[in-house]
C-alpha cells in the first residue's frame, strides 16, 4: 500500500498522472481509503452502487478513485468504469485475477483483459504478497497483463524464467 502510494506520489510530481484507479478486494476498500487520507492526498471518491451514477454525471473529475474490484467486475458497473480515460490503474491483491488454461475468472476478463490489456499507455501497478500460487499458466497470465509480449506461457515455465522474475 505503501509503495503504491508513493509511486502515485512521484507520478503526480511529474505529471504523468491526474485521474487514478484503485481496486482492491472489498474487505480491504476502508483500509486503503484511511491509508490514502493519512498520505495526504486528501479524501478519495469511492465507487460504490449508490455513487457511481453521480460519478458518471460529473465525468469523473480528476483524483483518486477507490472500489471494490468485484463490483468493478459486474457488467452494468463496469461498462461506467471502461469508459474513464484512467492514467493509472492499481490492483491490489492481484493474485485475484486468475487465469486457468481452461478458463479465465470473470475478473481476469473484465479488469485484466478489458481494463488493463486495452489500454496499453496506462501506467498499471499490480500488488500481490502471493504472486505465483504454483499454476505457471495463472503466473504468466498475469505477467502478460502488463507485457503482453510475453511468449506464451508454455514456453515460458522453466526455472531461467522464474528466477527472473522473482524480486
Amino acid at each position: 500500500t505503501i509503495s503504491a502510494l508513493m509511486a502515485i506520489k512521484k507520478l503526480y510530481e511529474l505529471g504523468e498522472i491526474k485521474r487514478v484507479l484503485i481496486l482492491v478486494p472489498r474487505i480491504l476498500v476502508n483500509q486503503w481509503f484511511f491509508e490514502i487520507i493519512r498520505s495526504g492526498f486528501g479524501v478519495p471518491r469511492r465507487i460504490e452502487r449508490d455513487t457511481i451514477d453521480s460519478l458518471v454525471r460529473e465525468n469523473f473529475p480528476e483524483g483518486i478513485y477507490l472500489a471494490s474490484m468485484d463490483l468493478v467486475k459486474i457488467d452494468r458497473y463496469f461498462g461506467k468504469v471502461r469508459e474513464v480515460d484512467w492514467d493509472m490503474i492499481i490492483i491490489d491483491e492481484a493474485h485475484r485475477l486468475g487465469a486457468k488454461k481452461k478458463e479465465a475468472t470473470q475478473r481476469y476478463r473484465q479488469i485484466g483483459q478489458k481494463l488493463i490489456q486495452s489500454f496499453p499507455d496506462r501506467h498499471v501497478l499490480l500488488l500481490s504478497a502471493t504472486p505465483h500460487r504454483g499454476d505457471p499458466y495463472d503466473y504468466i497470465s498475469r505477467l502478460r497483463l502488463v507485457d503482453p509480449y510475453l511468449y506464451p506461457p508454455g514456453r515460458l515455465d522453466n526455472m531461467d524464467f522464474y528466477t527472473k522474475t522473482t524480486n
